[in-house]
């Protein structure tokens, strides 16, 4: 049987970050949504982008239940990462309509940097069921954190009253399609996981460039070029080489 703490850290942390959400919308009087408006960048997403929440909460909790059932056995690096990530996503959602911006940012990147390691921790996952569960939840968290870590900074700046450029907030933009490309293109993955993290990047580079295309053209056109990076990673990833032997291209994963 696996780690009993592992397992229980897991289903709490999921539960934890579903709730948390609603908790800092009551503490702070405001919610996400309207602090990220009242501290508006060249590379805000439209609004509907946070809907993406709905299926990550979901699919992180279906996952969290199911590596708890007896029997099931994930990667210590995995069940440790995801546990770490789910908590660390509740944290920040206390802390930014408390308008706590540096200590929000600092634990969005905590996040991020454990989804990234859950990420990996994929490689190990046997069974269907592992690759379906962990592979979606893990890979749409994480594609969505790696666009969300690096918007979130250029907002923070904003929030500090520091100002930030389109030019700058557009090269952080760049830099979340290059990590998403990156992860998209990374073959030991499970597909599942790949292409969830990559749908879930192209969705925040879509919004995006619906939420600043008339605003911020820049923005809008470093969005677009994300989206191409992963797209491109995304083919990369997913099929091989022509094969010598037979001619043919085959999928991986």
């Amino acid at each position: 049987m696996g780690n009993p703490v592992r397992r229980v850290a897991n289903v709490a942390g999921a539960v934890f970050q579903i709730a948390a959400g609603p908790l800092g919308g009551w503490l702070a009087g405001v919610g996400v949504g309207e602090v990220s408006r009242q501290n508006p960048t060249p590379v805000v997403p439209a609004g509907y982008a946070f809907s993406i929440w709905g299926p990550i909460f979901a699919l992180c909790l279906a996952y969290a239940v199911w590596q708890a059932l007896p029997g099931v056995r994930v990667p210590g690096v995995l069940g440790w990462s995801t546990a770490g990530a789910f908590f660390l996503s509740g944290v920040w959602e206390l802390l930014f309509p408390l308008r706590l911006f540096v200590g929000a940012q600092v634990v969005l990147t905590g996040s991020f940097l454990c989804a990234g390691a859950a990420y990996l921790g994929l490689r190990g996952v046997e069974g269907r069921a592992g690759r379906w569960l962990a592979g979606l939840s893990v890979g749409l968290l994480f594609g969505w954190l790696s666009a969300a870590t690096f918007v979130g900074l250029a907002t923070t700046v904003e929030g500090l009253g520091a100002g930030i450029g389109a030019g700058i907030a557009s090269s952080l933009l760049l830099v979340a399609g290059v990590v998403v490309a990156a992860a998209a293109a990374v073959r030991a993955v499970p597909a599942q996981g790949r292409v969830a993290c990559g749908a879930a990047g192209l969705w925040a580079f879509f919004a995006v460039i619906a939420g600043q295309g008339g605003d911020s053209p820049l923005a809008a056109a470093a969005a677009a070029l994300a989206a191409v990076f992963v797209v491109a990673a995304l083919a990369a990833g997913l099929y091989g080489r022509i094969s010598p032997a037979g001619g043919r291209r085959e999928a991986r994963g």
